[in-house]
């Protein structure tokens, strides 16, 4: 008779899963829904299932100026601090930045 851990027929030989890290899990999905904590808490797991693959390996926010969500970079760098107070022209052009918001 063949043993379990042998490998050659006998008990399943598949490997378990790792086990879930729930932290991990309540932290994804309080940081990016706007579900609380105390309502994962009352949801059944293939609810959070559902959640965390929506959600995606990995949630990608570009923080920009007025292409807040996109994937090219702005096309103004980011000027250094030199001390002097910005101009009129630069302010309603930061300001116009956001028309539309």
């Amino acid at each position: 008779m063949a043993s379990p851990s042998d490998g050659k027929g006998g008990a399943d030989t598949s490997e378990k899963p790792p086990p879930v890290d729930w932290g991990k899990v309540f932290a994804e999905i309080v940081c990016h829904t706007s579900i609380d904590y105390f309502a994962i808490v009352e949801m059944t797991i293939p609810q959070i299932q559902a959640i965390k693959n929506e959600l995606g390996p990995n949630i990608s926010l570009k923080i920009g100026g007025p292409n807040l969500f996109s994937d090219t970079a702005t096309s103004t760098p980011i000027q250094e601090n030199t001390g002097k107070l910005p101009k009129l022209s630069e302010l309603m052009n930061f300001a116009s930045a956001f028309n539309g918001i």
